[in-house]
């Protein structure tokens, strides 16, 4: 049923991912599947019924899916500023290298108000600068939502998905886009420097996941204490 807002707070957590299986067994082994599922940590909350009839996620509301969108939104403005601040630094490491000037790469971003003056621009400033990281800005908080969404509807390995979007804004960026609407750092940067850039934007936006994650206190399980075996209701369906 993917992401939903639950009906009351755990712990932490006001969202999780609902999910229905279905399966066939015999009653015996029941008690130990249940077990199973008092000692894994991502399971906050469970039930197992007698199937009867297909199970159909409900209708999200208006207001669930306001919510939805604007959580998405929240989480890719914090993944798209981190992926943002890494491919920049990187941007700026190589353009110091290639060009001798580190504000060099991020001021080509301006081509798309200045277009060829803004990739001759070697120093400081607003106009070229500020700018440009604007731009960037902009864009990686585009493609941070996007890849915000899609893990919301498969969560499973971030980092895989984190480098098939830098590889999609690639292409987006160098083969669909006009010219002055591409980020304009090749002009600073040389084609190695390129992949360093792009695989900083995915390592970004990977950082930025696990790092929530950590927050979050979802990180890998932790030993069980006797007291929480005891209580399975302090479990459930993440």
């Amino acid at each position: 049923w993917a992401l939903r807002q639950l009906a009351y707070q755990i712990a932490p957590r006001d969202t999780g991912y609902y999910v229905v299986a279905q399966f066939e067994a015999d009653t015996a082994v029941l008690p130990e599947y249940e077990r199973a599922l008092k000692l894994d940590e991502g399971v906050l909350r469970y039930l197992v019924t007698l199937h009867e009839n297909e199970v159909g996620a409900p209708p999200m509301t208006e207001e669930e899916l306001a919510a939805r969108r604007a959580r998405m939104l929240s989480i890719g403005l914090l993944s798209g500023a981190l992926a943002s601040v890494v491919s920049t630094l990187i941007v700026s490491a190589w353009s110091r290298r290639i060009a001798g000037s580190i504000p060099a790469g991020t001021n080509a971003a301006s081509q798309w108000v200045w277009d060829r003056p803004a990739r001759h621009a070697r120093g400081w400033s607003l106009r070229h600068t500020a700018l440009g990281y604007l731009v960037h800005h902009a864009s990686s908080v585009f493609w941070a939502t996007g890849y915000e969404a899609w893990y919301a509807r498969r969560p499973s390995r971030p980092l895989a998905k984190a480098a098939a979007v830098a590889a999609v804004a690639y292409v987006v960026d160098y083969h669909v886009v006009p010219r002055r609407l591409s980020p304009g750092f090749e002009h600073r940067v040389s084609p190695a420097g390129m992949v360093c850039v792009y695989a900083g934007f995915a390592l970004g936006l990977a950082l930025a996941h696990a790092l929530r994650r950590r927050a979050h206190g979802s990180g890998p399980p932790r030993p069980q204490h006797r007291a929480e075996l005891d209580q399975p209701w302090q479990h459930a369906q993440r």
